[in-house]
């Protein structure tokens, strides 16, 4: 996909930063927009798809700590305390950032809630587009 777009065969794609970064470095790519709530830290001129005027749901992949059904709520108050520690180790959150990823803190309720939304998100747009197994 990268060489077809850096041919000229592909006007535009959505590609990971982690793909692009080489490229762009380069000059050889060009971002138009990115799929996130808010403009990327690094990248604070380029604007995000729903600004750029693309009034879709973003397609962005995020990542959640998970643990098993059950799980005593000590565990998981102290397996959260630990991540957001380790969240905010600046070597961590530039490794991660450098690799195009964002690390952001929220509470079981709040990934829980973005999680259902993603669903029906994912389902109207499976059912508008006919997909089928």
């Amino acid at each position: 996909m990268i060489g077809d777009l850096i041919a000229g065969r592909l006007d535009f794609t959505l590609v990971s930063a982690t793909v692009a970064k080489p490229y762009l470095s380069q000059g050889r790519l060009r971002l138009l927009a990115v799929d996130a709530e808010e403009r990327w830290p690094d990248l604070l001129t380029v604007p995000t798809l729903r600004e750029a005027g693309v009034n879709q749901p973003k397609v962005a992949s995020w990542f959640a700590l998970a643990a098993p059904a059950g799980t005593p709520e000590p565990v998981i108050r102290r397996l959260h305390d630990a991540f957001a520690k380790a969240a905010r180790d600046p070597a961590l959150v530039k490794g991660l950032r450098d690799n195009g990823a964002l690390v952001t803190i929220n509470s079981s309720e709040a990934t829980k809630a973005m999680l259902a939304d993603e669903v029906v998100q994912t389902a109207a747009l499976v059912q508008s587009l006919n997909l089928r197994q």
